[in-house]
């Protein structure tokens, strides 16, 4: 029987998650709108789609893992079940942490100036190489994710009667190794965001002196290019705290179901809710579309 503590803390998961797979679908939706309203469908706009539909998969993913271990934990003694969640599990994770990396490198290109090169001829070929920049990047997180089967070792058949102790320590190893797993794989689109976010901040610091002093018309888009290093900022740092409780909860420096471990849970679980909130606070567009659901539900409801 669940315990009150352990109630409360699944109920806020559950608003969580509710809330995060409502706001990606509002941000897809509005996009995809957009794009036919305006009859042009920017390549920003293609990130943030298959952003949102990465995350929602990441939330109903890690919902399902995570009920399925409470209410269902006979499944992961299932041949194989291990592996095939572990192989999603790194998948969602990695595709997320990839088109988060992707969002970062294409502010980087918009907001740094190349006169010549290799990245200015991408700039000229944004619209082009962004589709397949997606492509590229779902192709590495399903084949990268076959490290996860390194993790997942099948019981032989005459280990069939090991010990409940033998099974969670055997479980508990492979949660481990899965983390450590995860961590690196991810290493490498985390660090490249991190370098955007850098390199991008530093040259708007030079770019907007430099506007200041010469093209005062111009004020606008540097505030834009402002907005767009804020938001990698702040995607950067979730997405450091979100490794970092991963990394707790494979250490196993919490008990099962205790508070530190329900308290991870509500952070991991609050991805696809905080990063929809943060793509919506920082693009000016989706959050008009998000003020006026709101006052056309206002409206209906008093008239």
């Amino acid at each position: 029987m669940i315990s009150l503590p352990a109630a409360l803390c699944l109920s806020v998961i559950v608003l969580e998650v509710i809330t995060g797979l409502c706001s990606n679908i509002f941000i897809i939706f509005s996009l995809i709108h957009s794009g036919r309203k305006e009859k042009y469908f920017p390549p920003y706009n293609s990130i943030l789609i298959a952003l949102c539909v990465s995350n929602i998969g990441y939330t109903i993913l890690m919902s399902a893992n995570h009920l399925l271990s409470i209410f269902y934990p006979s499944v992961y003694n299932v041949s194989y079940t291990m592996a095939i969640i572990n192989y999603m599990t790194l998948y969602s994770i990695t595709s997320s942490s990839w088109l988060t990396c992707s969002l970062c490198i294409f502010y980087f290109i918009k907001i740094v100036q190349f006169n010549a090169g290799f990245i200015a001829w991408i700039k000229t070929k944004i619209e082009t190489i962004v589709p397949w920049m997606i492509l590229m990047v779902e192709l590495i997180s399903l084949s990268g994710s076959f490290l996860s089967l390194f993790v997942h070792k099948p019981r032989p058949t005459e280990n069939s009667t090991m010990s409940t102790a033998n099974v969670s320590s055997e479980y508990d190893r492979q949660s481990l190794t899965l983390v450590i797993v995860i961590l690196i794989v991810i290493s490498l689109p985390f660090s490249v965001s991190v370098f955007c976010m850098a390199i991008s901040a530093w040259f708007l610091k030079w770019h907007s002196q430099y506007i200041k002093k010469n093209m005062r018309a111009s004020e606008a888009g540097v505030k834009d290019y402002r907005r767009a290093v804020q938001t990698m900022f702040y995607l950067i740092l979730f997405y450091a705290l979100i490794y970092l409780v991963t990394l707790l909860l494979g250490l196993l420096i919490f008990d099962n179901h205790s508070l530190g471990y329900w308290m991870s849970m509500i952070v991991l679980l609050s991805f696809s809710m905080v990063q929809s909130s943060l793509l919506i606070s920082c693009n000016p567009k989706l959050k008009e579309a998000w003020r006026q659901l709101f006052t056309c539900t206002e409206t209906n409801e008093a008239s």
